[in-house]
């Protein structure tokens, strides 16, 4: 075989992924080889260059750095690519390789499509984002619709013919259909994924949905007579695994409802309302109307101004919640002001559960929890009436006391370390003082060593490349001891390692790959 051994490793990955363009993350950079290459570099109008990877072999390559992913994904997945993303698994070689000279173990951690997307700058912060899925008999529609990023997971079967306006109201950025529905891409919003006739099969969304849910019957979810809904549900569920891993697990709940619950609203009938544009300029009805302080409230008010409620009950209950805030002026204020410090808690949380939060956003998490008891204060002040909101929001004491306890209030923007106080876990304070020690150490280590060889010149140090050494200066090398093991040699010294060193140096690599783990959460 000519190619190198990355070079096979990128062609083994890149097999399993032939639909989505594959970014291949090689120290700083994501890299694009062969014709995702020459796409990468049209796209995002960047440099096509090449790279030898094996004797005679030399493939096109373009690539971004790590740092930029965010900014080139939303170009990339605004023109409809689907972007798998494979990172570096390990710092070390995998398993039976040589040190410095094997392969680092990677692998796609998962796939972006419209309806995936968890980064914060490619998302509006006051909209929505759905994935959804359509299935049909002719008769009978199942319609199913998630947005990975807060949890939202619901599910509905209705008449085919209405299928289209449910779609129409959900807006999703992605839409799964079987592989031979007839569909009119016209009619039907967001970008088109079709995905295998087993994806939608009502025989087996059963048991996807119980399996994922944890449950012995789908009647808890309002599914048990609805099977299109339930086969939408588990399309849906599906998906996830198989492009996004673990982001499957973001949906831990699943509510059915009725489409006769609230009024349905055609594009045109959207559109001639001006409820979220007018034309002219002038402004429409959710501008006027959204006085939101959170993005969460924002998200809200868009849902239900896009599904106006026929339940008279309900529409009184908002009625009165509202009436109650208009005659307490004082409470008004105080819910305001303390809205005024909430974060995006459920994309927070979201993104926290899945494993790609920063330290920043984990701040943000607890300052934004530490208002509830402001906000259960105020709804207190008449507790009957809001009970139901009382029950659904707890305090969430323990979480703030973690994240207080646990992150630095000033932490690095970088993901590499010094996220954790000093104080919160024995175990990574103990790995902290190996590398803060490394010093002292080496500076001790001169010195024996000087000592028992006799030569006043040698030099313990450490570079990148070749790690730690003992240096000698050629005009010494007869005082070397036989427990020195050459490393390196230059032109006027050479470079020694001991078993001491060895273990030394083992110590520093596992403290700051352990580090790593704690600080990350991959223990």
């Amino acid at each position: 075989m000519n190619a190198t051994p990355l070079r096979q490793q990128y062609l083994d990955i890149k097999r399993r992924h032939r639909d989505a363009l594959l970014l291949f993350r090689i120290g700083d950079f994501y890299e694009a080889f062969d014709d995702d290459a020459r796409l990468l570099a049209r796209e995002l109008d960047i440099v096509l260059t090449s790279k030898p990877m094996g004797r005679n072999i030399r493939v096109p390559l373009a690539g971004i750095p790590h740092h930029s992913l965010e900014r080139h994904l939303a170009t990339l997945i605004t023109r409809g690519h689907r972007v798998a993303i494979c990172e570096q698994l390990t710092t070390a070689p995998v398993k039976g390789e040589s040190a410095g000279r094997g392969l680092i173990e990677r692998d796609v951690v998962r796939v972006v499509t419209p309806g995936t997307v968890l980064e914060p700058g490619l998302l509006q912060s006051k909209v929505n984002n759905y994935l959804a899925a359509f299935v049909t008999d002719g008769r009978r529609a199942g319609v199913a619709f998630a947005d990975v990023t807060t949890g939202d997971f619901a599910a509905t079967e209705l008449e085919a013919g209405a299928a289209h306006l449910e779609l129409q109201r959900i807006s999703p950025s992605e839409l799964l259909v079987p592989p031979n529905m007839e569909v009119d891409e016209g009619r039907l919003p967001g970008f088109i994924t079709r995905r295998t006739g087993a994806s939608f099969d009502p025989a087996k969304a059963r048991s996807v949905l119980l399996r994922h849910f944890g449950a012995r019957t789908l009647a808890p979810f309002g599914l048990s007579r609805w099977p299109l809904a339930a086969a939408a549900s588990a399309a849906i569920i599906s998906y996830l695994r198989d492009t996004q891993g673990v982001l499957a697990e973001q949906l831990n709940r699943l509510r059915s409802y009725h489409t006769e619950t609230y009024m349905l609203l055609d594009e045109h009938a959207v559109r001639s309302l001006e409820i979220f544009e007018s034309a002219g300029g002038a402004p429409s009805l959710l501008s006027a109307l959204d006085e939101t302080r959170t993005a969460l409230g924002g998200r809200l008010m868009r849902r239900w101004l896009r599904q106006p409620l026929l339940d008279v009950a309900e529409i009184t209950r908002r009625q009165e919640h509202v009436a109650w805030f208009v005659a307490h002026e004082k409470d008004r204020a105080e819910l305001l002001a303390s809205l005024e410090v909430v974060h995006d808690v459920e994309r927070l949380s979201s993104r926290a559960r899945a494993g790609i939060t920063t330290a920043h956003e984990i701040l943000a998490l607890g300052q934004s929890l530490e208002t509830i008891p402001r906000l259960r204060a105020v709804l207190q002040h008449d507790a009957k009436r809001f009970g139901a909101l009382l029950t659904s929001l707890p305090a969430c004491e323990g979480a703030v006391r973690i994240i207080r306890a646990a992150i630095n209030e000033e932490p690095p923007t970088r993901t590499d370390g010094g996220m954790i106080r000093d104080g919160y876990s024995e175990e990574l304070d103990s790995l902290r003082g190996i590398l803060r020690d490394g010093k002292k150490f080496l500076a001790e280590m001169e010195q024996r060593e000087r000592a028992r060889t006799g030569i006043k010149s040698l030099r313990v140090g450490y570079n990148k490349v070749f790690g730690y050494f003992i240096e000698v200066t050629r005009p010494n090398l007869r005082l070397v001891p036989d427990d020195y093991t050459r490393k390196q040699t230059l032109a006027t010294s050479e470079r020694f390692i001991t078993l001491a060193l060895k273990e030394y140096e083992s110590l520093v690599l596992n403290a700051q790959d352990r580090i790593a783990e704690l600080e990350l959460g991959r223990t």
